[in-house]
């Protein structure tokens, strides 16, 4: 399957007035050998199955099962792609000035310049990927992810403004200004997405369970008079999380599993642990 921002379609013909072509042709050939080397990457950790789609900074694959990756191959899947392009700048500078054509030039600007936007910390790119897993690291995942839309948001509105600041220098670099508005609207996207992650989490961890015969677990600590969904902002996608519910001395009053909180909020909506609870006596 192949999804098409909405972006990409002004941004390719703007690029056809502008007659720039050729460049395009190159463009499209240093991005998709990117997403290859993406692919080859999750093809290897045994992660397959994807979608395609093409934006105005370029085309990404997407892998089905990539949320079930660990945080060292989410890392490396994503980091591989714009290394190789690093690699592949210094191999046709290396020809280009052996050879003198200008194609290979164009290649290793091209490649130069995928390198550098890809490592940007920032959604949908391959560096802000492995920022929301080095957050994730130290907090639960959709911590890292709100986090992560923040910092993504900040650095979108500072290409905007590096933009604008070299409009009034007269120098129009129209792609600085796509960029800062692509990565703006994909943080909002991918902040968003986090209030439908809540429940596929758990399909996932089930399906997961009766794959794998265990799971991983963890446990919380919570206050008695806590809401439910105070809770399940706790949870973590992959872990199945252990409720303990205390009151004001510290003191435990009983335990709640993640699937009891999450068919108490179905049955019962947002109520609080110590009335979940309370249900569950009787």
């Amino acid at each position: 399957m192949i999804k098409y921002s909405k972006y990409l379609i002004p941004y390719v013909i703007l690029i056809f007035l502008l007659g720039y072509r050729h460049i395009l042709i190159l463009e499209l050939i240093v991005v998709i050998t990117h997403e290859l080397i993406h692919y080859l990457f999750a093809l290897y950790f045994g992660f397959s199955g994807f979608y395609m789609e093409m934006s105005p900074i370029g085309l990404s694959i997407n892998l089905k099962d990539i949320d079930e990756a660990t945080i060292s191959q989410d890392i490396i899947i994503s980091i591989s792609a714009p290394l190789m392009n690093l690699i592949f700048s210094f191999i046709f500078l290396y020809f280009y000035n052996i050879y003198g054509y200008i194609i290979l030039y164009q290649l290793h600007m091209i490649n130069q310049a995928v390198f550098i936007i890809n490592i940007i910390p920032a959604f949908p790119l391959d560096g802000g990927r492995v920022l929301r897993d080095i957050i994730y690291v130290k907090k639960n995942y959709k911590a890292s992810v709100r986090i992560t839309s923040v910092i993504s948001i900040i650095l979108g509105a500072v290409i905007i403004l590096l933009y604008v600041f070299l409009l009034f220098l007269k120098l129009n670099n129209l792609s600085l200004l796509i960029i800062g508005i692509f990565i703006i609207s994909s943080a909002i996207i991918e902040r968003k997405r986090l209030v439908y992650l809540i429940m596929a989490d758990v399909v996932k961890k089930k399906w997961r369970f009766l794959k794998n015969k265990y799971l991983e677990n963890y446990s919380i600590s919570i206050y008695y008079k806590s809401n439910l969904i105070e809770g399940a902002k706790l949870i973590d996608k992959k872990r199945y999380a252990i409720f303990y519910v205390l009151d004001e001395e510290l003191c435990p009053i009983g335990m709640i599993s993640e699937g009891e909180l999450f068919q108490g909020l179905k049955n019962k909506g947002n109520i609080t642990f110590i009335q979940l609870l309370n249900e569950k006596r009787l």
